[in-house]
């Protein structure tokens, strides 16, 4: 029993810490040098850019994201510990 809210508790702790979907693809984007992709229509800075419209991203109904499909991106690095925060991912 005490191992089970161990561990209840370390999930609670990941998900506090968890940023916003966006914020999740603007780390992946940083990290693995974005701004050398191809193709590369993220406008991360840009607050008012639909991350659901971006290349590579598929969003729900709901706009979670549901895929993330980089492959043919050029990208260079290591993907973020905030990628855990796309909980929808499939």
């Amino acid at each position: 029993m005490g191992l089970v809210l161990v561990f209840l508790a370390v999930v609670a702790l990941v998900l506090a810490q968890c940023v916003s979907e966006r914020e999740a693809l603007t780390a992946v984007y940083t990290s693995t040098n974005g701004s050398s992709w191809l193709p590369n229509n993220w406008d991360v800075q840009n607050p008012a850019s639909d991350p659901c419209t971006w290349d590579g991203v598929r969003c729900n109904t709901q706009g979670y994201v549901v895929i993330l499909d980089l492959t043919g991106f050029n990208l260079t690095g290591d993907l973020p510990e905030e990628i855990g925060c796309l909980s929808f991912l499939q």
